[in-house]
């Protein structure tokens, strides 16, 4: 990817995880079902709080809001 691709990658980076912080600034509490399905209407399934699953999505908002490079790459 080259690093002009990079702004259009982070805004849908952040557009599909977008659902998933609705969900942990809601009803979820904080907190992410370990399974949330791909398809509509996303249903939740599985254990009612997964810390891999909300550190996971912390990790990439992370990821989209700062200038670090992305596989190795230098940053924007």
């Amino acid at each position: 990817m080259c690093s002009s691709d990079l702004p259009a990658a982070r805004r849908k980076a952040a557009q599909a995880i977008s659902g998933l912080i609705e969900f942990m600034l809601g009803p979820g509490q904080g907190q992410l079902f370990e399974i949330h399905e791909a398809n509509l209407p996303h249903r939740a399934e599985g254990c009612i709080a997964q810390a891999w699953s909300v550190a996971e999505v912390l990790r990439i908002a992370t990821l989209i809001s700062s200038n670090a490079p992305v596989n190795g790459g230098t940053a924007e």
